[in-house]
């Protein structure tokens, strides 16, 4: 009986901490942010992102130079994004995590470039 209370309270303590967690990105993850996209195939390229995050799934916009693409993916247990961009016929990924409170660090691809990305929350 005392095993099966203490695993139940160390069970709701588990869960607790999950969920709060899960509810703490979306005010990490959520905002503006402004960085640069770099890629030997076309070099530097500004980019300015907004992405809003809840219920596991983020959505948003990236603006380029290059005209303006949606954005939706998932966020995984650890934090790490998973995302598509979709701009009219073509489809790309953004792959990375908040490193440090504020800055996003990963990679993207996109119509045969690839690079790193460095974004840091504006709001």
């Amino acid at each position: 009986m005392r095993v099966t209370k203490l695993l139940v309270l160390v069970l709701g303590l588990v869960l607790g901490i999950f969920v709060t967690a899960q509810e703490d990105w979306e005010d990490t993850i959520s905002g503006e942010y402004e960085g640069v996209a770099e890629s030997e195939e076309i070099g530097d390229v500004p980019v300015t992102v907004s992405v809003s995050y809840s219920d596991g799934q983020i959505t948003g916009t990236i603006q380029t130079e290059r005209g303006l693409a949606n954005l939706s993916g998932t966020l995984s247990e650890n934090g790490y994004w998973y995302v598509t961009i979709s701009a009219g016929d073509g489809q790309g990924t953004v792959q990375g995590a908040l490193v440090e409170d504020g800055l996003f660090t990963g990679t993207w691809s996109m119509a045969g470039a690839t690079g790193t990305i460095v974004l840091t929350k504006v709001n």
